[in-house]
């Protein structure tokens, strides 16, 4: 088996005996946009969502937006 550099082996969460695979699932992050018309663009164009079925929060790194789904009312 090839050698894991270290940042790798953090990054795959591996232990240090050959078969000690663990936590290979990546975190997802939400898609961030630049502008607020790329954001709407998308959730109409590619996501197919309505107007009223979500809303654009601002991510707080880089000043970017994210599109987040509305909960359904009960």
């Amino acid at each position: 088996m090839k050698r894991l550099h270290t940042r790798v082996k953090r990054l795959l969460g591996v232990t240090k005996s050959r078969w000690g695979l663990r936590n290979t699932e990546k975190k997802s992050r939400p898609r961030t946009f630049l502008t607020e018309e790329k954001a709407r663009e998308y959730a109409t164009g590619t996501m197919k969502l309505s107007d009223s079925s979500y809303t654009i929060a601002s991510a707080k790194r880089d000043k970017k937006f994210k599109i987040v789904p509305n909960e359904k009312a009960e």
